[in-house]
């Protein structure tokens, strides 16, 4: 019932009680065989439309060693599914989510979860795709998943929650990688599967996704075609402003971002610096480092077709490191490809990211940093201060780390390297470049 009055009425606020109701009644009875089920579908379907979506990863973990314990092996799977597919959507780095997920796919396969099994694979490509071990990352084709292979099998199947994952995969890989029909395309084919998996967080996600690519095209489409597609977006984006007044963690930079392309495309500039301003303030605020580099991406953009080089060239080398921090390397070498001018200069303008910082907040740092030696950490910055986005970084940090083998362990440095690249020196915010550029509430 509280999937059904979250995903489908909309009545969030009772449908969090049905939640909660579940919750309480599992404590009591200590029905702990019902456990892996039973936080399934409160976490993975109720509980992200309240709260942020990182707060579902730990219950989600600790509901599968319960449901291996208990004999529950297809919730158990599927508690270790939603916990990997949500940490990827929430933008945690996905060098650590491909190696769970290929735990985890392995323990399903172990447990004969073929459905769960089937699940993972679908999201572990998409991550593969990012970690760039995909020539082609919009296709949704490698090692674990094969798109073309597969499709028919599951339609066969009449699996179409597995259909659903899948275009919205590739609907986020398209948009991601500039191909903008094929992601609308899939967007729609992921619209009319949406109404199988009430309460799933993916199906705002979408909706974000197909909201951007239609604006990304907007420009090219015919006169009597743009009316519609104002229409479309602005339908999605009034639930996108329901589900942002429940959950602003989740929701609110999605909302804002989605307005300042709408502000772009029809000429309404003081408005989308607005909006791109806060949506990069809301993504870093909540963690979402992935969206917080396609913010900054997208408003270089909005910069550089206003020919202003320098605030264009800030914003894209903002987006260029929250891609590094996210560790989406397939992205990182498009915007090379695409944006290598603008990502690789210097001169004055490039010191507005070295001389402001007073509004930057330094990113959590990770565990067990003790073990990075001083000396390590103060050449590392050096050169990445100097350096950054040049085609010798990775040379230079290389070396670095041969140099300083012999007192690290490879956990140590890792976090080390994480604090350097969100240190306010290195990375800071880029909105008193401008005073435009401050949020407004």
């Amino acid at each position: 019932m509280g999937i059904i009055l979250c995903g489908h009425i909309g009545d969030i606020e009772t449908g969090l009680r049905f939640g909660r109701l579940g919750l309480a009644l599992l404590d009591r009875f200590d029905a702990r065989e019902l456990e892996a089920e039973v936080y399934t579908i409160f976490f993975a379907g109720i509980n992200h439309w309240k709260f942020h979506l990182r707060e579902s990863l730990e219950p989600l973990l600790s509901a599968h060693y319960t449901g291996l314990e208990t004999g529950d092996y297809e919730f158990a799977a599927y508690c270790t599914f939603f916990s990997s597919y949500h940490s990827f959507l929430c933008g945690n780095p996905l060098e650590d989510i491909e190696r769970q997920m290929t735990k985890f796919t392995d323990d399903a396969r172990h447990n004969k979860q073929m459905h769960a099994n089937i699940y993972f694979s679908i999201f572990h490509q998409a991550v593969l795709n990012l970690l760039g071990k995909n020539e082609t990352p919009c296709r949704l084709e490698g090692e674990v998943f094969d798109k073309a292979t597969m499709e028919s099998m599951l339609s066969d199947a009449n699996d179409t929650l597995a259909l659903f994952y899948m275009h919205f995969c590739k609907t986020m890989l398209c948009y991601l990688f500039e191909a903008y029909p094929e992601a609308i395309k899939h967007a729609d084919l992921a619209e009319k599967l949406a109404g199988q998996s009430p309460g799933n967080v993916v199906v705002p996600v979408c909706n974000f996704y197909d909201s951007l690519s239609l604006l990304a095209i907007y420009d090219t489409l015919p006169e009597d075609k743009k009316g519609p597609a104002i229409s479309r977006i602005n339908a999605s984006q009034l639930k996108m402003r329901k589900w942002m007044e429940h959950a602003p963690a989740n929701y609110a930079h999605k909302f804002f971002l989605v307005e300042a392309e709408k502000a772009r495309v029809l000429n309404q500039n003081d408005d989308a610096v607005k909006h791109f301003d806060r949506a990069i303030c809301l993504a870093r605020e909540n963690g979402y480092v992935n969206e917080e580099a396609l913010a900054n991406e997208l408003a270089a953009k909005f910069w550089l077709k206003r020919d202003r080089h320098e605030f264009a060239g800030i914003f894209m080398q903002k987006a260029y490191s929250c891609y590094c921090l996210w560790g989406a390397s397939a992205k990182i070498e498009h915007l090379l490809e695409k944006h290598h001018p603008i990502l690789s200069q210097t001169g004055p303008d490039s010191t507005i990211i070295a001389n402001n910082t007073s509004l930057n907040k330094p990113r959590q740092i990770g565990r067990n940093q003790q073990g990075l030696d001083l000396a390590t950490l103060m050449k590392a910055s050096q050169a990445i201060s100097s350096e950054i986005l040049r085609d010798n970084l990775l040379r230079t940090m290389m070396k670095i780390v041969i140099e300083n083998a012999w007192c690290l362990k490879m956990r140590s440095l890792k976090d080390g390297l994480t604090m350097i690249l969100t240190s306010e020196n290195i990375v800071p915010s880029l909105f008193c470049a401008s005073p435009s550029f401050t949020s407004q509430s």
